[in-house]
């Protein structure tokens, strides 16, 4: 796949390393020269293990017929490796004006480039792909890309107006592609994306994926989305082997690896999860996240915080993203650090934290830290800011169940019991595990705080013995931990699913 194979620590591998972290046997090098307008290229088949010469051949060619030049190329590898010539032979070029393919290339360029969560570099491709568009308005390969990248950004964009304004891209770039090339296989994968990261409707994303991988049975990210689909599907085995099938097809992508050790931690299959965390170490070194991913399976594992205590106190709270924000809050309260979680939530200069079981405005944490902690005085004015804050947003319905459930966790704090349980409802209605297998029980579990909250026992009792056994769903050593559950712990139900 792309990402892997232009790496850049590839260039100071021996063929065999190159061979042995790829998973092939065979290589395609070359040189490239490129002078004017005139290119001269020296492409071999080179065996891995040995390092010796299959097959070297030289060509000739220019900017008049570049991809003329890269079919040849294609076609006699293929012809030399002994494999059959169909399929490997562009019908006409992506595009005549080498302006706008420059411009494609800087984008695939920076969409390799590591992502953080304000999505940047995926609105760096974007722009690069509409400029590309604007000099060929027939450029497929960059309409894909685009309708691609404005439904992830819809997908991830915290502010609704610019949410809308990327669906609304997504929607007119899938149109385009369905006009210009309805049958491309790439074209049903746009589709695929649209569908899963524009509106959640997984059935029809399947489909699309579907369609798109028995025509590209090797592309990556293919098997990675049918994999994600999946996973919200609850069908867990088909999605691992199609997550492990990216990583093979890709294997120098630490996302794929990254989706791959979170769904076997979804699944509580800790000694795979460690596999994978080590392939990821092996490709990104002590990255804090892989590190932190490492800490919160020996914590699961061990009942023991001190290897997570270790990595978030190598980070700034200022620095926090959402991810190790909400964390770090968490680790305090699991350590029952309650004024420190207060002091960290409000030194970060996140104004809320986004985490899987809840969208908290960083008034909410303080306000839950001093709840936990005993102090309702502190606690009351910190969940009415909150309040304010999130029901207008809520009122709209465009931010989901993870916020409506933060709304019924300030409601709680408020004692407003039937205000709370109608917003704690509606939020796990809204998101069912029959609809969505992973984003579900965590909002199961937040239902359960609420009830806690509330003084229901019983009720949350009754939604954590459901939610505890299924994927997604709180590990053992998180309701054995959080004060949270402090007064359920006596209970025989309590012990028998936490044991």
């Amino acid at each position: 796949s792309h990402g892997s194979v232009v790496d850049p620590r590839l260039t100071t591998m021996s063929p065999a390393q190159k061979g042995n972290i790829l998973g092939v046997k065979t290589l395609l090098e070359g040189s490239l020269h490129h002078l004017g307008n005139e290119y001269h290229v020296i492409a071999r088949l080179v065996n891995a293990p040995t390092g010796t010469t299959l097959h070297a051949q030289t060509y000739q060619g220019g900017d008049d017929n570049l991809f003329d030049l890269q079919s040849r190329i294609a076609r006699d590898m293929t012809e030399a490796l002994g494999l059959p010539n169909e399929g490997t032979e562009r019908e006409s070029a992506p595009t005549k004006n080498l302006g706008a393919y420059n411009l494609y290339l800087q984008a695939r360029e920076v969409e390799r480039q590591p992502e953080n969560e304000m999505g940047i570099n995926a609105r760096k491709a974007a722009d690069l792909y509409e400029r590309a568009l604007s000099l060929d308005p027939n450029f497929v390969s960059a309409e894909i890309r685009l309708a691609y990248l404005y439904a992830r950004l819809h997908w991830q964009e915290d502010d609704w107006n610019l949410r809308a304004t990327y669906l609304t891209k997504a929607e007119s770039a899938v149109q385009r592609l369905v006009k210009l090339q309805p049958q491309l296989p790439e074209t049903h994968a746009a589709l695929g994306y649209y569908y899963y990261y524009g509106h959640r409707d997984y059935d029809r994303a399947l489909q699309e994926f579907r369609i798109a991988q028995r025509r590209l049975p090797n592309d990556s990210e293919i098997a990675e989305a049918i994999g994600l689909v999946e996973r919200r599907k609850g069908i867990w085995e088909d999605s691992i082997a199609n997550l492990n099938r990216a990583t093979q097809l890709d294997p120098l992508n630490a996302r794929f690896l990254g989706i791959l050790s979170d769904t076997y931690d979804g699944l509580r299959r800790y000694t795979d999860e460690k596999r994978v965390i080590a392939r990821e170490r092996a490709l990104v070194g002590d990255a804090t996240d892989v590190r932190l991913d490492a800490a919160i399976v020996t914590m699961k594992e061990t009942d023991n915080t001190a290897e997570m205590r270790k990595v978030l106190d190598g980070i700034d709270p200022k620095d926090d993203s959402d991810a190790t924000g909400y964390t770090r809050w968490y680790l305090n309260i699991l350590e029952r650090k309650f004024d420190q979680a207060v002091a960290d939530a409000q030194r970060a200069r996140l104004p809320k934290f986004e985490a899987a079981s809840a969208i908290y405005p960083r008034e909410l944490l303080c306000a839950l830290a001093y709840w936990i902690k005993g102090d309702r005085a502190a606690a009351l004015p910190l969940f009415d800011k909150a309040r304010l804050v999130m029901e207008p947003i809520v009122a709209k319905g465009t931010q989901g169940p993870r916020l409506r459930i933060a709304l019924a966790m300030a409601y709680a704090g408020l004692g407003r019991k039937d205000d709370a349980i109608h917003q704690g409802t509606l939020a796990v209605d809204e998101r069912p595990i029959s609809v969505d297998a992973v984003a579900a029980p965590p909002i199961i579990t937040s239902l359960a705080r609420v009830y806690t909250m509330l003084g229901e026992k019983q009720k949350a009792l009754d939604l954590l013995e459901k939610i505890a056994v299924v994927p997604f769903g709180p590990s053992r050593s998180y309701l054995r931990l959080d004060p949270w559950w402090d007064e359920l712990h006596n209970d025989p139900r309590f012990q028998q699913f936490t044991q």
